[in-house]
């Protein structure tokens, strides 16, 4: 029987989705005008309840740290460009907020003006809560440097189906453990932890669960960065519910310049997509001193129909209602393997793509196994209401 390696991808290009569509509100209106500005932060906050309770979603709350990880966001983000997903990520993690699907709305407004601004911002705040649950979400607004009438606003929503507290950061190393508890919410049961250490091995880490709950415990005993992933099953399968860096007798890094600067956006044909995202991975194999994966047309042409679903329904699935599970698709096609995995992924370019998968230790757990032996990859595209590009990726793997 072949065996089934699967994990959810996580949907990194949520980010992209409405960052400039409300860059030009705040000129329309002066319902608000005050002769001494103050921060219209609470305002904004209680418009997004509002709209989330009209919306079905009166559980969607503000978190103090979302906001405040909003607000280091604009602080270290030129005003002429969209926050990067690497800031956004580091900044939730610095906060131990551990959920990886988050949205972003950015605005600019008038300083002194901020009604109008409210007056424009519920069918964005529609449009971004119409397709998914939100649990959390944060606001944020800052002065434009060198422009004191103009500021920009943040909004960060986080999707959550845990609940979970991150370990604190161990200062020294240690064979002491460390709790780590968490509840997974419904529709999410059996839950696994996944742990990258710092020499980049990925383990299992043994828990005790009871029903939704799980407890075990983390230890600091090699100094650096440690990868922590929570996974919890569903009718579409396995989903990455949390994952967060745990730095062990270490401070977490800055953010690479390189990941910190907006990437020019190439659009690639589907079958350039897909190529660009073998090279890629077989990139990352090559740096852990790996043999590339041959490129097998069969489960290229899997992976692209499964893609194709994924984007028409606009979420992202290992059981297909339609096709099954991985390995129903793979035996439709007769396909011998002893061994099958799967990775998928919603982004907003292929480098972010494949930097997400490897930095979730159950997806790079697939991209690095040296038993696998072959690859085929498939994208399917859509465009948001605002015209950004959204690719859908599933990458199949198998040890024939």
């Amino acid at each position: 029987m072949p065996r089934l390696r699967q994990h959810h991808g996580p949907r990194f290009g949520e980010r992209t989705l409405l960052g400039w569509a409300v860059a030009l509100l705040g000129l329309a209106s002066t319902s608000m005008v005050r002769a001494e500005p103050t921060s219209p932060d609470p305002e904004i906050a209680a418009r997004v309840s509002k709209v989330a309770r009209l919306r079905g979603q009166s559980n969607l709350s503000e978190r103090r740290q979302v906001s405040a990880a909003a607000q280091a966001i604009l602080a270290q983000t030129p005003d002429t460009i969209q926050p990067p997903f690497a800031v956004i990520q580091r900044e939730l993690v610095r906060q131990q907020v551990v959920e990886p699907i988050h949205r972003q709305i950015l605005a600019g407004f008038a300083t002194a003006d901020p009604g109008s601004l409210l007056e424009g911002i519920d069918p964005v705040l529609q449009q971004a809560l119409a397709d998914r649950k939100w649990r959390w979400f944060g606001v944020a607004t800052q002065p434009i440097q060198g422009d004191p009438e103009r500021s920009r606003l943040l909004i960060l929503l986080v999707e959550s189906g845990i609940d979970l507290v991150p370990p604190p950061a161990a200062t020294e190393p240690s064979p002491k453990p460390i709790p780590l508890h968490g509840t997974l919410l419904p529709p999410y049961v059996r839950p696994q932890v996944l742990v990258t250490d710092p020499a980049k091995q990925i383990a299992p880490l043994p828990i005790e669960i009871r029903g939704r709950e799980f407890h075990g415990e983390v230890r600091c005993q090699v100094r650096g960065l440690y990868q922590i992933e929570v996974i919890g099953e569903s009718k579409q399968g396995p989903h990455v519910l949390a994952n967060f860096i745990w730095p062990c007798a270490t401070d977490l890094p800055s953010v690479p310049q390189q990941l910190a600067q907006p990437v020019p956006k190439i659009l690639r044909t589907i079958p350039e997509s897909e190529s660009e995202l073998v090279r890629l991975l077989n990139e990352d194999r090559k740096r852990a001193g790996l043999p590339p994966l041959t490129l097998d047309e069969r489960l290229t042409k899997i992976a692209r129909a499964h893609s194709e679903e994924m984007a028409k329904k606009r979420t992202v699935f290992h059981h297909s209602p339609t096709t099954g599970t991985p390995e129903d698709r793979v035996r439709r096609a007769h396909i011998k393997n002893s061994m099958l995995a799967e990775n998928l992924a919603q982004a907003g370019s292929e480098d972010e793509a494949e930097r997400s998968l490897l930095d979730s230790p159950g997806h790079r757990r697939n991209i690095l196994d040296p038993a696998l032996t072959k690859v085929g990859i498939g994208v399917a595209t859509v465009q948001s209401a605002q015209g950004n590009r959204v690719l859908y990726i599933t990458q199949l793997f198998l040890t024939e």
